[in-house]
């Protein structure tokens, strides 16, 4: 099979773009509740534009969430919990 085994590299055509930035949370996760805060730094100048919700219950699938300001060196946003209270979860930054 052609690009397999251990000296191939599926990787070799990636284009891989190094964003540098460091992110901090603040706040509540209450349900319904507006005061969970995501803030941001980014040295490179190109910042995350959203951040991934991961539910680790399978409640519901994972979804997107913008932010305010997204794209920018630094910045905070905020996000209404619209998840059941309890629900352990993992955000991502993009």
């Amino acid at each position: 099979m052609s690009g397999s085994g251990p000296t191939s590299n599926c990787l070799d055509s990636v284009i891989t773009l190094t964003q540098d930035f460091t992110f901090t949370v603040a706040g509540s996760t209450a349900m319904c509740e507006d005061d969970f805060e995501i803030s941001w730094v980014d040295t490179l100048g190109n910042g995350p534009h959203n951040f991934t919700v991961l539910p680790l219950d399978s409640s519901t699938n994972p979804w997107d969430q913008p932010l305010a300001g997204g794209g920018t060196t630094t910045g905070a946003s905020g996000w209404n919990v619209n998840m059941t209270t309890g629900t352990r979860f993992t955000i991502m930054m993009k």
